[in-house]
């Protein structure tokens, strides 16, 4: 395994072990011979010796590998890789080769509206598209962000979040309506710690608004409020982040546009924010402005929200939504918006989901890409624009890491090549272009190094 100079030490506390990334195995990636697809939101967790769930905690997100379960706070004699979740076989892994976590375990990757960031095995942070947010001028090639490192996540809003390897949360952009959580309503150009944050294992940005998730398994939200975003039972703006109430064990949160979902260590779905297209999944399109338990869907490992629907992925490879569906990002076949839960069709062995604006992506265990929803710019990639209410694969690219923006898409080839294809008005493809692109095609600039030779 390649081996970077900086690493992220994994940590113990009490009678559990606590992962604050998705990692490889010390020298153990041959001895164990796994591998899994993991998005925003994947949860890892923590068996006792009868195989029962007592902790469970956050992959930070789009790693490649699974989880890593022990018995006692010092890793004990017997840790070993979870299938129930991940559907791989279990192998013995002994404490020895659970090591540190490097940045080479930890490439991802996020396009945005207008614009897109890559997290290099180096924990460096690169940007291209759009910087009119914060006064600068458009990227159409990747750049690497000065001042920026250590990162391990990334996400993108009308503003810009980022988790460092230290539970530290930073943030830059927009902040008409307080989402940098600095106590102010001043946009800035420059990055600057949530003075009031620590301890942070993920991250997630609406439009307007701001999400965090604690190691302890608490929700932290800060900025837009208009329609319950915050989930604190009020509609008051805030710009300094306050606790979310009624959830307890959460070891994933997804926000886009105005609503929020939540996954719990049990497999539950929790939902708050705009219902105006039933994007909660509770039936209704009211909205809500605290949590609420989505039904009709269990044991589910990853979520994710997009503009004004939402996708789960259960433990069984299938794939469920909700919400807005006039272009057929549900994937259920039709255009009707649906305010619970409906499988989307044709789907199985699903290791990861992503949705976006409009429309939805799925990576298959076999590393194969899909897409269904809007096709207006391209973004499905099957180089025929036109919008589809099922999935349909995308031709010739195999993947470990997809991400779905606003009208463009990204995935990390298992060639180790960055892949982009979609809407490039603002230069977001990051292929020095600014031309709309009907296919995957790589983008140079990038430290894919350590994708290439794990």
């Amino acid at each position: 395994m390649h081996k970077q100079r900086n690493t992220v030490w994994l940590r113990t506390f009490a009678s559990c072990l606590l992962m604050t990334s998705a990692f490889a195995y010390g020298n153990s990636a041959q001895a164990v011979g796994i591998s899994g697809h993991l998005v925003p939101g994947s949860s890892v967790g923590l068996l006792n010796d009868s195989g029962s769930a007592y902790q469970s905690r956050q992959l930070y997100a789009d790693n490649v590998l699974s989880a890593v379960y022990g018995t006692t706070g010092d890793l004990g004699t017997n840790v070993s890789v979870n299938t129930a979740t991940y559907g791989l076989d279990k192998l013995p892994l002994t404490a020895s080769t659970v090591t540190a976590v490097t940045y080479s375990d930890m490439l991802r990757i996020r396009m945005g509206f207008d614009r897109s960031i890559f997290i290099d095995d180096n924990g460096a942070l690169w940007i291209w598209g759009s910087n009119q947010r914060q006064g600068g001028k458009p990227d159409t090639v990747p750049k690497q962000a000065a001042g920026m490192d250590h990162v391990v996540d990334a996400v993108l809003g009308n503003h810009n979040v980022f988790l460092k390897d230290d539970g530290s949360v930073w943030t830059s952009g927009d902040n008409r309506y307080g989402q940098l959580g600095d106590g102010a309503f001043v946009s800035r150009e420059t990055a600057e710690q949530v003075a009031t944050l620590s301890d942070v294992a993920a991250i997630s940005a609406g439009s307007s608004h701001t999400l965090a998730l604690k190691k302890d398994g608490t929700v932290w939200a800060w900025g837009s409020n208009v329609l319950g975003e915050l989930g604190d039972g009020s509609n008051t703006t805030q710009t300094i982040p306050v606790e979310v109430p009624d959830l307890h064990d959460v070891i994933a949160v997804s926000a886009a546009g105005w609503h929020n979902l939540a996954l719990t260590k049990d497999g539950t779905v929790w939902a708050w924010g705009s219902n105006l297209e039933g994007q909660l999944g509770d039936g209704t399109k009211s909205s809500r402005n605290r949590p609420y338990q989505i039904g009709g869907i269990h044991s589910v490992k990853s979520i994710s929200a997009g503009y004004a629907h939402s996708l789960a992925l259960l433990n069984d490879g299938t794939v469920w939504a909700w919400g807005h569906n006039k272009y057929g990002e549900l994937g259920d076949m039709t255009n009707k918006g649906q305010a619970v839960p409906v499988q989307v069709v044709g789907l199985a062995h699903v290791s990861s989901i992503s949705a976006g604006t409009w429309y939805s992506m799925a990576l298959k265990e076999d590393g194969s890409v899909w897409a269904w929803g809007s096709d207006s710019y391209g973004q499905l990639g099957n180089e025929t624009p036109k919008h589809q209410n099922s999935p349909v694969q995308v031709p010739g690219l195999a993947a470990s890491r997809i991400s779905a923006g606003f009208y463009a898409s990204g995935a990390l080839g298992t060639d180790g090549i960055y892949y982009t294809w979609g809407s490039n008005i603002f230069g977001q493809l990051g292929n020095q272009e600014k031309n709309l692109q009907l296919y995957p095609q790589g983008i140079n600039g990038l430290n894919l190094k350590a994708s290439k030779e794990n």
